[in-house]
């Protein structure tokens, strides 16, 4: 959410800690592998490979992982919207905000769809259209339950503490 981002920008332990995980993330090499039988074959250059390596026009596959990584450590959500051609098939990868996308339940498919706000338009979006990373959450089925929000107490102590020494020292 908007609180979380906030929180990464003013604090700088939640930054750096964010930041790192993130960023060794992103700079895992990926491969993608064929099973025979029991061997692993690498297949160079498969498609999905091509398309992480320049997932749109504007950002690299290092800032694909790193947004979605970082994303999952803010919120416990990460969301990709991929954009396909007229046969079906993703050409691209755009990462979603997470506090922009609300989950549309449903009672038999699980998610009925998706809906990105931005602007004050709603866009709906189909299930086949999302890819949905989350992190576990023991009471929400369909959101993540993200770090930062299981260190919410340790967080906001360490700022009122910062505000407290600011306050206190800075006279």
């Amino acid at each position: 959410t908007a609180s979380q981002a906030l929180v990464y920008q003013q604090s700088p332990w939640v930054y750096v800690a964010v930041s790192r995980i993130a960023e060794a993330a992103a700079l895992v090499p990926l491969k993608v592998l064929r099973l025979e039988g029991e061997q692993r074959i690498e297949v160079v250059r498969h498609p999905l490979e091509v398309l992480l390596d320049a997932p749109n026009p504007y950002i690299s596959r290092f800032e694909l992982f790193e947004q979605t990584v970082g994303m999952l450590e803010l919120t416990g959500d990460a969301f990709w919207f991929m954009a396909g051609d007229s046969s079906g098939l993703p050409v691209e990868i755009w990462p979603l905000r997470p506090d922009r996308v609300s989950i549309v339940p449903d009672s038999e498919r699980y998610v009925k769809g998706y809906i990105y706000e931005i602007d004050g338009r709603r866009i709906p979006l189909l299930p086949s259209e999302i890819v949905h990373f989350k992190r576990w959450h023991p009471a929400n089925d369909y959101y993540g339950l993200s770090a930062l929000e299981a260190a919410r107490l340790a967080v906001s102590s360490d700022k009122a503490m910062a505000e407290w020494n600011r306050n206190t020292f800075s006279k």
